[in-house]
């Protein structure tokens, strides 16, 4: 039957907002019965202590709060004649970026169908990728495997190997991928440490 969850008035299904009650100080305060938040800023570390409990509430208006999503929650959306592009499956975007995710899926099931992007370029977006599980057309991808594709440069699988793909598709197989994309539109220079290997 698959995961459900209640829904409860007033509370969040798939946003999971933590709670300083569950971190290693027991319910969140420090000694002095401050909150302490530990930030990182630009490389450096930092502790903010607020009075309060700052996570004591669902959201804010305008302002940042920690969350997090459970990508098994997420049904992807599925088309039966043309692959959809990546926008399709975002889960948050803004005016500057967006954060989506793809996820196991049937293929295209349609004989002229489009099952896989279109070798292409986005003008305006540097496009990361990480590689949570899976393979890419059957070939395996290590788990937490990174990809940078800057703005302007072109890409995607050549038309040759999407053919021959594409021709030994059934009408059961699915796309077993699951990775987690940013789009966005500041480009994004690598640190040494994620260009290690």
């Amino acid at each position: 039957m698959g995961r459900s969850r209640a829904r409860r008035s007033g509370t969040p299904t798939l946003l999971y907002v933590p709670s300083p009650n569950l971190d290693e100080l027991g319910d969140g305060r420090d000694e002095d019965g401050g909150w302490p938040v530990r930030l990182r800023i630009r490389g450096e570390y930092a502790t903010i202590v607020y009075d309060f409990d700052p996570i004591d509430v669902e959201g804010w208006s305008g302002h940042l709060f920690p969350f997090k999503l459970n990508i098994h929650d997420f049904r992807p959306i599925t088309s039966d004649r043309i692959h959809l592009m990546p926008s399709a499956y975002a889960v948050f975007a803004t005016s500057m970026f967006m954060v989506g995710n793809f996820l196991p899926r049937p293929f295209e099931p349609a004989p002229d169908s489009e099952p896989f992007p279109p070798y292409h370029r986005n003008a305006d977006y540097d496009e990361f990728t990480f590689f949570h599980n899976g393979t890419a057309l059957g070939m395996p991808i290590a788990p937490a495997t990174m990809a940078l594709v800057p703005q302007r440069l072109h890409h995607g699988r050549p038309a040759s190997l999407q053919e021959q793909v594409t021709k030994n598709l059934e009408a059961s197989d699915r796309a077993d991928t699951e990775v987690i994309f940013a789009a966005t539109k500041q480009p994004l220079t690598p640190t040494p440490e994620a260009e290690a290997d």
